[in-house]
C-alpha cells in the first residue's frame, strides 16, 4: 500500500530544510508503515515549552532553525512513538536520503553521536543500540528521540556550488566509518 501524507503534515513541512521534506516525500511513499511529518520547523517559544515539559532538552534545536523534521508512525488511527514502527519508518526515510542525497550528512535522534545518512549499511535498530550502550558506558543517560531526524552540520559544507563539495563529503564518510571503528573498538575493549 501506498502512503501520501495529510495536511497536517504538508502544512507542517513549510519552512524546513527541502532536502528533508523531499526524502520524506518518498519515504511516504515506499514506507512499510504509514507515518505523519509530524513537526518540522519550530519557534524559540515552542521549544522553550517542550524543554519544560521535558519533551526536548536543548535550546539548541536544529527545529528552530528548520533542519529538523520527526516523523511519526501513524498505527491504526493514532500516532506510536513504539520503537518497532518508527525504526520501519527510519529506514524508509533514510533509504530515500541516501537515494537523493548520497553524499550529504544526516544525524538521527536514535543514535546522536553518529551521522547516519552515510552509514546505510547499518540498521538503524543496531545503531540505536550501540548507541544506549556507549553512552551507558560513558556513564551518560542515553536519550534517544527515534522520530527525529536532522541535517548535520557538515552538509551545511557540502553546497552544491562548492567544486570541493564531493571530495569533502567523500574523505567525511571516510572519517566516520574510521571513528565507527574506533568506538567499536573502545566498546570492545570496555566490554572485556
Amino acid at each position: 500500500m501506498t502512503f501520501k501524507f495529510s495536511e497536517r503534515s504538508l502544512t507542517q513541512q513549510i519552512g524546513v530544510d527541502e532536502r528533508l521534506v523531499k526524502a520524506a516525500n518518498l519515504a511516504i511513499t515506499r514506507s512499510s508503515v504509514d507515518f505523519a511529518f509530524y513537526e518540522g520547523l519550530r519557534s524559540k517559544k515552542t521549544q522553550q515549552e517542550n524543554i519544560e515539559k521535558g519533551v526536548s532538552w536543548t535550546m539548541n534545536s536544529k527545529h528552530i532553525t528548520g533542519q529538523a523534521c520527526d516523523l511519526v508512525p501513524h498505527v491504526g488511527g493514532q500516532l506510536r512513538w513504539e520503537w518497532t514502527p518508527i525504526l520501519a519508518v527510519g529506514e524508509a526515510f533514510r533509504e530515500a536520503w541516501v537515494e537523493l542525497y548520497p553524499y550529504a550528512q544526516l544525524r538521527w535522534g536514535g543514535c546522536w553521536d553518529i551521522v547516519t545518512g552515510v552509514n546505510s549499511e547499518i540498521s538503524l535498530s543496531t545503531l540505536q543500540n550501540q548507541y544506549v550502550k556507549r553512552a551507558i558506558l560513558a556513564k551518560k543517560t542515553p536519550r534517544s528521540d527515534g522520530a527525529h531526524w536532522e541535517v548535520n552540520f557538515l552538509s551545511e559544507r557540502s553546497v552544491s556550488n562548492n567544486p570541493n563539495a564531493a571530495l569533502f563529503d567523500a574523505l567525511t564518510k571516510r572519517v566516520e566509518i574510521l571513528e565507527n571503528i574506533i568506538d567499536e573498538l573502545r566498546l570492545t575493549d570496555e566490554i572485556k
